[in-house]
């Protein structure tokens, strides 16, 4: 029976260090480039950021999630002089798909909680009524290396901005971010070492 718990105990320990050895997460932060679909309007340059955990397991997948503020929305009005301001907090859930020397290519889901809504001018601000879970696809290209990382993504909204009669092609998001980071954990020197061992 010792000797069976003994067995046990080593293969978990085992299983818990290869595990640990895939494990990174950090920190990121960028730019939006944002609108809304089917809209007459002019983009909105805002701030994206937060942190993030990965898994990779051996080979050329990783999962990651992330946990990111993001000013999304648009310029509107006769000479775009109003900014319909969007906040979100986005929950973003990637697979990654190493390629090769640390590109990789992107694809998941991304929920996002609405934190603030409003259309801004020269007189003040005004709350907007807008739905506030807005659920989106997201698809993009990675660069990968020792501990820094980097991305460019695309998200576009399943649903709409607007919580009442617009159709789905118009009033749903859509986000290109660029994003650079930087990596803590075991799994943040895989690919730097598979590039020196090549």
């Amino acid at each position: 029976m010792k000797k069976l718990f003994f067995m046990l105990f080593l293969l978990l320990l085992v299983t818990e260090t290869t595990f640990a050895q895939g494990l990174s997460y950090g920190v990121k932060a960028g730019v939006n480039r944002s609108t809304i679909t089917g809209m007459d309007e002019k983009n909105r340059i805002g701030f994206v950021g937060g942190g993030f955990a990965a898994y990779r397991w051996p080979g050329w997948i990783a999962l990651q999630g992330e946990l990111l503020y993001s000013q999304q929305g648009a310029m509107q009005g006769a000479n775009y002089d109003y900014l319909l301001s969007l906040d979100y907090l986005n929950v973003a859930v990637m697979a990654n798909f190493y390629l090769v020397n640390g590109f990789n290519f992107q694809a998941g889901m991304q929920p996002g909680f609405l934190l603030r809504a409003q259309r801004e001018t020269a007189q003040g601000a005004v709350k907007m009524d807008c739905r506030t879970f807005s659920l989106n696809y997201a698809l993009g290209i990675g660069f990968d290396y020792g501990r820094f990382t980097s991305s460019l993504r695309y998200t576009l909204g399943a649903n709409t901005i607007n919580p009442r009669t617009s159709p789905l092609g118009v009033s749903e998001n859509s986000v290109f971010q660029l994003m650079v980071g930087w990596r803590f954990g075991p799994g943040a020197h895989i690919e730097a070492a598979k590039v020196k061992s090549r």
